[in-house]
């Protein structure tokens, strides 16, 4: 647990030095909620309240998967293009140095999260009962765990493909009705959105919110793609050609990086 503490601190230092990157991270969901709501509000002249509920799942969805994918993919891509996974593959803090990015991803939707709480009640004028607070609280463990497995995921793939997997994520994040409800969606494209686990997610919280049944198959589509994002680092990250570089990758900056590490 110290070398969890230390790389805990190391890297959240690192994510301070950048105040702009953090704001952004933090402050796109609010949009999503805050943009959302008003452009639904003026089209379909319903008020603000009458979307507030459905635009703050979808709020929730938007920062797990858009931090998992902005903080945790892409700070552990960086690490694998910089070597740095490699001078720690071979090092004992390897776990917990990446245990500490997911740590902080963590706390970065915990604190998202509490500030759509509060911003919904300003904004939007959602007043929610101490169980649904816990509820909606418990989702966001949920996107929690299904965005650091999307993230390790994302970031066994080779990095000229990083920005188009991203590209990807927000059409299907749009299809899934998180930016439209779901009946702006064509009718075509429902039958192929009940195996995405975007949509998944949503759809749960959506049932949660309106005090729907659940049918349970969310939940199984959830857990299905979550083996499979488990799966396919499995699979793939010992391929990768910078992880066959580990055993002999010896230059100055492993050198120096390995020192620093040994030190700390």
């Amino acid at each position: 647990m110290k070398y969890l503490s230390r790389f805990f601190i190391l890297n959240l230092k690192r994510l301070l030095k950048q105040p702009c990157y953090l704001l952004l991270l933090l402050v796109l969901p609010l949009a999503v909620y805050g943009l959302g709501l008003l452009l639904a509000a003026q089209i379909q002249g319903l008020s603000l309240y009458d979307f507030g509920q459905y635009y703050f799942i979808s709020a929730i969805v938007f920062a797990a998967f858009s931090q998992s994918y902005l903080y945790l993919a892409k700070n552990m891509s960086d690490d694998r293009l910089k070597h740095f996974d490699i001078v720690l593959k071979n090092h004992k803090k390897y776990f917990w140095f990446n245990l500490s990015y997911i740590v902080i991803f963590g706390l970065l939707l915990l604190v998202t999260s509490l500030l759509l709480f509060v911003f919904s009640g300003f904004y939007g004028g959602l007043v929610w009962s101490v169980l649904r607070y816990c509820g909606l609280l418990l989702y966001s463990f949920i996107g929690f765990i299904m965005g650091t497995f999307f993230a390790i995921m994302v970031s066994t793939i080779p990095r000229r493909f990083f920005t188009l997997i991203g590209y990807i994520t927000l059409f299907i994040a749009f299809l899934s009705g998180v930016f439209l409800p779901m009946e702006s969606i064509k009718d075509f494209a429902a039958p192929i959105l009940q195996i995405i686990p975007i949509y998944n997610y949503a759809n749960v919280g959506w049932q949660f919110i309106y005090f729907r049944i659940y049918s349970g198959i969310d939940f199984l589509f959830l857990g299905l793609w979550t083996m499979g994002f488990f799966s396919v680092t499995l699979i793939f990250y010992p391929q990768l050609p910078e992880y066959s570089l580990a055993k002999s990758f010896d230059s100055k900056e492993a050198n120096y990086q390995r020192t620093k590490l040994n030190k700390t």
